[in-house]
């Protein structure tokens, strides 16, 4: 507990001291929100015995759950690092391929979709001036529900260039 009030503020160091001052604090009978102040919208519920930790996030009640960038951890009390090489792990023509198209029709369909657009669906990595566009499995999905309901030899007649 004492880890994530840590992260809600910049430049909180935890040491010896705070973890003594807040064992006594607990131990002293003190109130969850007088020892964690900035933890005050966490809510816990203890029943049955022994050690067992379930963690629940609900939409209506407790404190709000929102997703930040690993980059952006602005007021998070606790920040899940992705790895965007894992998520975006599909090239242009690995998507295609997946998809049953050949990369020319594929570039068609995921403009046709906004795909390119969607940063659930693309992310583009940059090595230097090289710029890589990688696709999810989002991507993916919603290629493959559209295809059926779309006509696309008329998307490849009306493409652009």
């Amino acid at each position: 507990m004492l880890a994530m009030e840590a992260i809600v503020t910049d430049e909180v160091e935890i040491s010896e001291r705070d973890i003594d001052r807040i064992e006594k604090a607990m131990r002293g009978g003190a109130e969850f929100t007088a020892v964690f102040p900035r933890l005050a919208t966490v809510g816990t519920a203890i029943e049955g015995e022994g050690v067992n930790l379930v963690v629940h996030f609900t939409k209506k009640q407790g404190a709000p759950v929102h997703y930040v960038g690993g980059d952006d951890p602005a007021a998070a009390a606790a920040v899940r690092e992705v790895d965007l090489r894992k998520k975006f792990y599909l090239q242009r023509n690995e998507l295609a391929g997946k998809v049953g198209l050949s990369p020319p029709k594929a570039k068609v369909l995921r403009a046709h979709l906004g795909i390119d657009d969607d940063p659930n669906c693309c992310h583009v990595f940059e090595f230097g001036a090289q710029k890589i566009p990688c696709f999810s499995d989002n991507a993916k999905r919603r290629m493959e529900e559209a295809l059926p309901n779309v006509d696309m030899s008329k998307l490849w007649a009306n493409r652009n260039g």
